[in-house]
């Protein structure tokens, strides 16, 4: 039982650590309780402003502590560079793993699609206002921040959250006794809370419970296709950041 605890709780302290300064510290403490009351909407803005500038900070650090800590895990458990990545399969079964790659972009492409349209249905927004909307709060993050995020967030992302979640977290979960499909349950909902309290949330959780998915049926558990399609999942989403 405390095998099993312990590992829970490594799993969500990334999750608990963004959302303690994120979604709780920055609307709190930096943006003034009377503007919440005065202008709920500038309010919000602002905090979304705070939080791209404090996120594309954070987020990147803890993806590479994180992801080192669960590569290393691995490393010391006697699984060789080639195991964790699958690299020789991977090359093995190219045109294979090229259709999951392709299959998982579009998968999650689909699912941020349908983000935007609930979002902007639940706001009663139109295309273009939830576009403008999305563009006044981004342009307000210092371009650095934003040019860097799009240089480097994919592969900090797309490698560093594949070894903690994908490979590092389902084995350990299935080794302290958890069914695999519920250590890919489990890695998954600590997989969209790590991308805030919101209803972003749910939909990466949806996102991990397929890369979870298709990373523990694989019978060799082969990284790669989820990293590199988380990879360009994020060049597609940050391309953004620097067109504005």
């Amino acid at each position: 039982m405390r095998d099993k605890l312990s590992i829970m709780i490594i799993l969500f302290i990334p999750a608990i650590i963004v959302n303690l300064v994120l979604s709780i510290y920055l609307p709190l403490f930096l943006i003034p309780r009377d503007l919440w009351i005065s202008d709920p909407n500038k309010a919000f803005q602002e905090f979304m402003v705070l939080m791209y500038t404090y996120g594309m900070i954070l987020w990147p650090i803890m993806q590479v502590i994180y992801g080192s800590y669960a590569y290393f895990s691995l490393r010391r458990k006697g699984r060789s560079v080639d195991d964790v990545f699958g690299y020789t399969v991977f090359s093995d079964n190219i045109f294979k793993n090229i259709i999951i790659i392709l299959v998982l972009v579009m998968v999650a492409e689909a699912l941020f699609m349908l983000e935007g349209i609930i979002y902007m249905i639940a706001n009663g927004l139109t295309y273009e206002e939830y576009t403008l909307e999305f563009i006044e709060i981004i342009s307000k993050v210092p371009f650095i921040l934003r040019w860097l995020t799009f240089i480097i967030g994919p592969f900090t992302a797309g490698i560093f959250e594949e070894l903690f979640y994908r490979a590092y977290s389902i084995s350990e979960l299935e080794e302290k006794g958890f069914r695999n499909s519920t250590a890919n349950l489990i890695q998954a909902i600590a997989f969209g809370l790590w991308h805030g309290i919101s209803m972003h949330a749910f939909f990466t959780f949806a996102i991990g419970l397929i890369f979870g998915y298709t990373y523990y049926r694989d019978k060799n558990r082969t990284l790669l296709p989820m990293i590199i399609a988380h990879i360009v999942i994020d060049i597609i989403g940050f391309r953004v950041y620097i067109t504005i």
